[in-house]
């Protein structure tokens, strides 16, 4: 697996793009390839969505302030 994501990472970078890793261990040939790599705690499968998404969500907030996004008032909220 670790071959087919290095491979993916490459497309991303010959595109210009930021390559970002989430794992749980560091994998040398596709965290060489990816821009910035984030670890998370290794945990019994059922609950790994749970401590992989804390970080993601934390990027995602960082990117939306950084980009001028008001990001206490959403641009879809429901209509009550």
């Amino acid at each position: 697996m670790a071959r087919e994501d290095a491979s993916n990472l490459r497309e991303v970078k010959s595109r210009d793009g930021i390559a970002i890793l989430l794992g749980t261990r560091p994998d040398e040939e596709v965290a060489g390839v990816a821009d910035h790599v984030l670890l998370v705690p290794e945990t019994i499968p059922e609950l790994q969505p749970i401590l992989s998404v804390v970080p993601l969500q934390m990027f995602a907030y960082h990117v939306a302030v950084r980009l001028g996004c008001d990001v206490d008032q959403p641009r879809i909220s429901p209509s009550r």
